[in-house]
């Protein structure tokens, strides 16, 4: 009779748990098709709750059933597991059918020392740098396959970002501009998303204002989303990009047509790339890490970092784009002026990848087009799955690359 007393309440809780398990399978396969990720939290919340009510689960069960469930929740509501996978057109990774039609965010990021730390790059799956004026230089981040909820500071557009934004379709998100980057935005109806018409998806740091009021401005790139309309451009030509997969699953089922087959090859131990802007303050430094196959970034001899994950920035693929810059008459812009980029016809320039360097030449017909990198078999150059980061550069006399394997200046 003891030992039934003492086999009881086992037998009870291991009812009640198998009871909550089948519960769980019925919800993820038979509900959990048919209703939306809020009604299921609601119905698994539910379910907790009855356990909680009765005194035969112990509260140490409990909280491990809420926090697997919690993480089952999490699954049930991420794309992967939800949706067939399709490849990002702009960085050439494997994401939800869904987030791979959507449209591009471009958004104008501050790079002055009271920026600094900037919020939202990690989350871009490219991001333009080059030069404003006044040897300042400036970022322009494009957000497609995955959001950010804090980016900033958000400054002002440029004619020459906005010609970059023409040949992604992007909305361009930015705090007003100087009067030709205006003009070009109206003349050519861009995707204009100007803060100084959009109060809502804006908003000043509290901190940052104790910086200067210019340096606080920031945004939210699943806010700015509500505001776009429109799908994916259909008439966007993806880069080529290596044939990988993250999910270590059959690599040819998940490969789509703008992915090429490249030979294993023993990657380089160390790469440097210095990337001399104008003053010290905007000097770059990229530096390879084997272990990860990526670069790191370093910003006036100091580890580059998000400031909302406090995680130095890096970058699968760098491109060093040589344009040809120019001041534009009429058009005073501080000491300098306001510089002009050319970024239709052709040039030279520098890719790196792997952790190594290749000269390529660069094309571009006109304002709507891709801009296309060719190597020197006039091949178009494959891309490492991932983030790109292109650099748009005066001349090869700002750039010093060491390397053990393979350099180039």
């Amino acid at each position: 009779m003891k030992t039934i007393v003492k086999i009881f309440p086992s037998v009870v809780l291991g009812f009640f748990v198998g009871v909550f398990l089948s519960l769980t399978i019925f919800y993820f396969y038979a509900i959990g098709s048919v209703t939306s990720p809020p009604q299921q939290q609601k119905a698994y919340g539910a379910q907790i709750s009855s356990f909680a009510n009765t005194d035969v689960v112990p509260p140490s069960l409990l909280t491990e059933l809420r926090r697997n469930f919690n993480f089952l929740i999490r699954l049930r509501r991420t794309s992967l597991y939800t949706e067939p996978l399709a490849e990002s057109p702009l960085n050439g990774l494997k994401n939800s059918e869904t987030k791979a039609r959507l449209p591009i965010i471009a958004v104008m990021v501050e790079n002055l020392q009271p920026a600094r730390p900037q919020s939202g790059l990690s989350a871009a799956d490219i991001v333009y740098e080059t030069l404003v004026e006044s040897g300042i230089t400036r970022f322009m981040a494009l957000f497609q396959s995955k959001e950010a909820d804090v980016v900033g500071p958000v400054r002002s557009a440029r004619t020459y970002f906005a010609e970059i934004v023409r040949e992604y379709d992007a909305w361009y998100s930015h705090v007003g501009g100087n009067a030709d980057a205006l003009q070009f935005i109206a003349k050519y109806k861009l995707n204009n998303l100007d803060q100084f018409f959009l109060n809502k998806p804006y908003w000043r740091d509290a901190e940052r204002r104790k910086r200067g009021l210019e340096h606080s401005m920031y945004t939210d790139t699943e806010e700015l989303r509500k505001l776009t309309k429109g799908d994916f451009p259909k008439t966007f030509i993806p880069w080529q990009f290596k044939k990988e997969s993250a999910l270590n699953i059959d690599r040819e089922s998940l490969l789509g047509s703008n992915q090429r087959e490249q030979p294993p090859q023993k990657n380089p131990s160390k790469q440097t790339i210095q990337i001399d802007f104008s003053k010290p303050a905007f000097k770059v430094k990229w530096e390879y890490n084997p272990a990860e196959n990526s670069y790191q970034r370093y910003l006036a001899g100091t580890p580059h970092k998000d400031a909302q994950n406090d995680e130095i920035l890096s970058a699968k693929n760098i491109v060093v784009q040589y344009v040809k810059m120019s001041l534009v008459a009429n058009t005073p812009h501080g000491d300098e002026g306001a510089l002009d980029l050319q970024l239709i016809g052709q040039g030279k320039g520098i890719f790196f990848r792997d952790g190594k360097s290749f000269p390529i030449t660069w094309k571009k017909e006109k304002s709507t087009e891709r801009t296309q990198y060719f190597d020197e078999n006039n091949d178009e150059i494959i891309f490492n799955p991932g983030v790109i980061w292109i650099e748009l550069a005066k001349n090869q006399d700002q750039i010093k690359i060491e390397s053990e394997d393979n350099s180039a200046n």
